[in-house]
């Protein structure tokens, strides 16, 4: 749990006692670093642990490591389909592009039932720069889960990237409808439509 607090509060540390220690934020992700490698090390069972130390190392750019430690995951999970996406975005990231969208697919293919894993996957063929791939998988998610905000911003993105500005704006529209209180999504959609 401290570890967790490390990852997603990168300012300060904060004790039961109320005091705070004031760290820099690469501070506080050598010491999460360390205590979740410590946890995994003393605990290879603790599949939270292994969770966030991958993505710590995702947060740092340091790819090849966060595949070390996912597919480490995935030995003892095989068919998890969270960790599958984790490593395609690493892949992605490493400009490993056929290795990214194939381990997604196969995370899709274990749980078609996921907005976010077709948004992941379509977040590969984007960064494949096969913006037709990513626009069908779009597509299928907002057909299939049409009040997942996400996806319509995604798609406004990719119509964007291929200059089809008139399919873009009405899906930039409809993303601000959906994501009513969502600032994150409505202020990229906000953004796309500027």
């Amino acid at each position: 749990v401290l570890a967790a607090y490390y990852v997603h509060n990168r300012l300060a540390l904060h004790s039961k006692s109320q005091t705070a220690v004031k760290k820099t934020p690469a501070q506080l992700k050598q010491t999460a670093e360390r205590i979740l490698a410590d946890a995994v090390r003393l605990h290879p069972g603790f599949l939270h642990a292994r969770g966030y130390l991958g993505e710590l190392l995702q947060s740092q750019r340091r790819h090849k490591e966060a595949i070390a430690v996912f597919e480490a995951y995935l030995k003892q999970v095989p068919s998890q389909p969270w960790a599958m996406a984790r490593i395609g975005y690493s892949y992605g990231k490493l400009k490993q592009y056929d290795k990214a969208i194939a381990i997604t697919i196969k995370a899709v293919d274990l749980l078609p039932e996921s907005p976010y894993l077709l948004l992941e996957l379509a977040s590969r063929y984007i960064d494949a720069g096969k913006m037709m791939g990513a626009e069908n998988t779009l597509k299928n998610a907002i057909e299939r889960f049409p009040q997942f905000s996400t996806s319509y911003v995604r798609l406004g993105f990719v119509y964007l990237q291929q200059n089809k500005f008139e399919l873009a704006v009405p899906i930039c529209e409809r993303a601000l409808i959906l994501a009513q209180g969502i600032y994150q999504r409505s202020d990229r959609a906000y953004a796309h439509l500027n």
